[in-house]
């Protein structure tokens, strides 16, 4: 989808050699007021045709035309595969069935919205992390994004022969093979929404026009510019695109991806952003728990920040700002209780003592059954249990940091000079200068977070 950030002056140098497939789309938009274009720094994106304001539709499209596992289960060709198999397959992998079967059949395909829409995903030049050799994800060494790229890939490849060992004859007629297979999922990774609904379920979409819109980090917070609506009177739901500021005829027009850090932008979409708002790195604390103990734990975790959200709103994926687990367990291994944390942004102080809450009550829950609510107290207050807490929590920070290989004083010595080479056109520099970017950001996290801790692990 998308290759920079709108904190760049957009120019449009031509439309896209496609455009008229995407014009061939516009009888099936409700409302179209783009078009793709070519943009210097940004390659394709979305094109304003006229003048649009702030709020107003920049395109709409009926769920009907859009990519969903409930129109994958509808298609007449995956259709015969029945309900009970269907039902067993991810909604990710149903959808890139879906897609892989109308690729297949191309012109001959019955559904001409899809069958247009194909033509321009297999004219799309994207990245991924999981375009990435494993020499070129030792660039990232260190953050869990490099791991997270290999085990995806891994997950795709073990799907696929999955099907194959049950599917494949169906695969077999519609030419789905395990490169195509992943390039599929790749297509989905980069350019897909999901959606969170009122039955607390998440609908995952991929929308004709809508993945062609590229990203900004300046949409307002909370500002509604991806939506889904439902006409009251039809009952059709529909996916709008808004104008989140106003735009002229002939600019680009863009959409946030969410608050994606620098590692999901370059896993799903290959690009980073200086500066990026949203950086984050993910923590995970292990604590043990008693039967006694854990209700506490649970209360406490009342007051995290679960970032859920609010009913019709996109993301890029599901995710939480901070949310605790309970780890299974047997007879050789006692309860334990896992805090996950998505560390960054303008409230890093403030997740930092929601995290150093929970080492504190493991303090004062070693060794007690059932502390009281005096001791509780006693315990939040107390200089010695404060700076206790904030000794570990730095000491755990730590460990995580000496998992780089390099420090952040290196990678910035470094930056300028890569990044010189890769604007000088240097392919090998330019992916140097993305992992560059997360890394930074990651560690400057990291120390912003020991700077604050080694404060208030120093008793008074």
């Amino acid at each position: 989808m998308c290759t920079q950030s709108s904190s760049r002056a957009s120019v449009k140098i031509g439309l896209d050699g496609d455009s008229c497939m995407t014009f061939a789309l516009k009888p099936y938009f409700e409302i179209c007021r783009v078009c793709p274009a070519v943009f210097e720094g940004f390659g394709r994106g979305m094109c304003c045709t006229e003048a649009v304001g702030r709020g107003e539709e920049l395109l709409r499209i009926s769920l009907d035309n859009c990519w969903t596992a409930e129109a994958a289960r509808a298609c007449p060709e995956l259709a015969t595969l029945g309900e009970e198999l269907l039902e067993a397959i991810s909604d990710a992998s149903l959808i890139t069935l879906h897609v892989l079967v109308i690729r297949s059949q191309r012109s001959a395909a019955k559904d001409l919205c899809r069958q247009e829409h194909v033509q321009l995903l297999d004219s799309a030049i994207f990245e991924t992390l999981l375009d990435w050799s494993s020499e070129d994800l030792q660039m990232l060494a260190g953050s869990k994004w490099a791991m997270v790229a290999q085990a995806c890939r891994r997950d795709i490849a073990d799907e696929f022969a999955e099907l194959d060992e049950v599917l494949g004859e169906f695969l077999q007629e519609y030419s789905i093979s395990a490169e195509s297979f992943l390039w599929a999922h790749r297509l989905l990774i980069s350019r897909s929404l999901q959606f969170f609904m009122d039955d607390g379920s998440v609908l995952y979409l991929l929308g004709p026009g809508q993945d062609m819109f590229n990203h900004s980090v300046d949409v307002p917070s909370g500002f509604d510019d991806v939506s889904l609506c439902t006409c009251e009177n039809t009952g059709q739901r529909s996916l709008i695109i808004r104008a989140y500021r106003d735009f002229k005829a002939n600019e680009q027009a863009f959409y946030s991806y969410s608050g994606a850090c620098n590692g999901r932008l370059l896993l799903m979409a290959g690009f980073v952003i200086p500066e990026n708002p949203f950086n984050a790195v993910e923590l995970a604390c292990t604590f043990p728990v008693t039967a006694a103990s854990l209700p506490l734990f649970r209360s406490l975790a009342e007051g995290l920040d679960a970032g859920v959200r609010a009913p019709g709103s996109a993301a890029a994926e599901e995710t939480k700002n901070e949310f605790i687990e309970t780890l299974p367990h047997n007879s050789d291994q006692p309860h334990a209780l896992l805090l996950h944390v998505r560390l960054g942004g303008n409230a890093l102080n403030a997740q930092l003592e929601r995290v150093l809450a929970f080492f504190r009550l493991a303090g004062i829950c070693r060794g007690r059954s059932s502390p009281s609510a005096d001791d509780l107290a006693a315990c939040d207050t107390d200089t010695n249990s404060r700076a206790q807490a904030a000794g570990q929590l730095r000491d755990h920070l730590q460990q995580m940091l000496g998992c780089y290989p390099s420090t952040l004083e290196q990678d910035l010595a470094a930056f300028p000079e890569v990044e010189a080479a890769a604007a000088a056109g240097d392919a090998v520099a330019s992916r140097k200068s993305s992992c560059l970017r997360v890394l930074i950001g990651e560690k400057q996290i990291f120390a912003e977070a020991l700077a604050y801790l080694g404060k208030r692990a120093t008793v008074a």
